[in-house]
């Protein structure tokens, strides 16, 4: 949060109004809200409208912003919405607009919402992400303490992780920006899962590591105890490779998607490419979790908790971080170290 003013204005039922403006990477907006006698502090975000201009000297490109659709106003319903491919505006609370600068004339500059650029100023990894580059404590550290939630993050996700009967590890819920939207029910859906094309070959290598290190046995063993092997009937899950009966699974295939909030009620669908996901038991009986994902809108780091319910499925709360952008290296001498056009992204 940026610039953020508060005004106090006094009312007639005897506490204070509140007024005020701000910015995060979301846009600008301003801020009402109430300051109660009992010190209760209420504010709402209202998210400015972005302003699309046309250019006049090039109708042709201004009308090419227009394609799929804008809405009508003083452009004449030339006002585009963000090109496929761009990263539509996080979720927000009900109402509230988001923001955009708006650019240049032209398709190619037509105000995205906030993108890989705006959000993390790094684009999504070109390599695969592998267990290495998930920080997480080593077995021989012994188990550690259940993860705390951070104090830092930039989104956080609720739900149940369940082996389906196809052997496919599934996992769909809701989130949020913040724990306090949750509580408002200011959410959007998710879902990701490991495969079953995956899943068999990822639980025999996870069991196989953990032989080797010592740790697949006692209080952290994924094995499903009792679990069925083979063709049986009936309408129950029916094991038929390590994927079925192992349980939490660590792999580097992981996918899945969110819905963001586009518009008053719209959505977009974001895509993460890949996510690598290790659990390590804690000392609380549970599971803490650690993993790095990617998507459009950049590298991001993965932690949480993974809370059993019975031996196939648990409750997953995960916090979503993504790295600040790298700090700009100043201009060489003699160079030019004026801004970039409004509404571009990172190179």
């Amino acid at each position: 949060e940026r610039d953020v003013t508060f005004r106090f204005r006094k009312n007639s039922a005897g506490y204070h109004n509140v007024e005020g403006r701000g910015s995060n990477f979301f846009g600008r907006y301003t801020i009402t809200g109430t300051l109660t006698e009992d010190g209760v502090f209420t504010v709402f975000r209202h998210f400015q409208v972005p302003k699309l201009k046309v250019g006049k000297k090039k109708p042709a490109a201004a009308a090419g912003a227009g394609v799929g659709g804008g809405e009508g106003g003083k452009d004449g319903g030339t006002a585009a919405r963000p090109a496929n491919g761009a990263a539509a505006a996080p979720p927000r609370p009900s109402g509230k607009k988001s923001s955009s600068k708006p650019g240049a004339a032209g398709a190619s500059s037509a105000p995205p919402a906030p993108s890989a650029g705006t959000i993390t100023g790094r684009p999504p990894s070109a390599t695969p992400l592998t267990f290495d580059d998930v920080d997480a404590p080593s077995p021989s550290d012994g188990p550690p303490p259940p993860l705390p939630a951070p104090s830092n993050f930039t989104a956080m996700s609720r739900g149940v992780l369940k082996i389906e009967q196809d052997g496919t590890h599934t996992c769909s819920g809701s989130w949020a920006m913040t724990s306090e939207h949750f509580a408002q029910g200011i959410t959007s859906r998710y879902h990701f899962g490991l495969g079953a094309d995956h899943s068999g070959t990822d639980a025999e290598a996870m069991l196989a590591r953990m032989d080797g290190e010592g740790s697949g046995s006692g209080d952290d063993d994924r094995r499903v105890k009792g679990a069925p092997v083979g063709g049986g009937g009936g309408g129950g899950m029916t094991p038929v490779t390590p994927g079925h009966s192992t349980f939490p699974i660590d792999s580097v295939h992981y996918k899945g998607n969110f819905k963001l909030r586009k518009g008053v009620r719209g959505t977009q669908t974001i895509k993460d490419n890949q996510i690598v996901l290790r659990y390590v038991k804690n000392t609380g009986g549970s599971y803490n979790v650690y993993g790095k994902g990617t998507n459009e809108m950049g590298t991001f780091d993965l932690v949480g908790t993974l809370i059993l319910q019975g031996r196939t499925s648990g409750q997953m709360q995960l916090y979503r971080m993504y790295p600040p952008p790298p700090a700009s290296a100043a201009p060489p001498p003699g160079t030019s170290s004026a801004p970039a056009p409004a509404g571009g992204g990172a190179a």
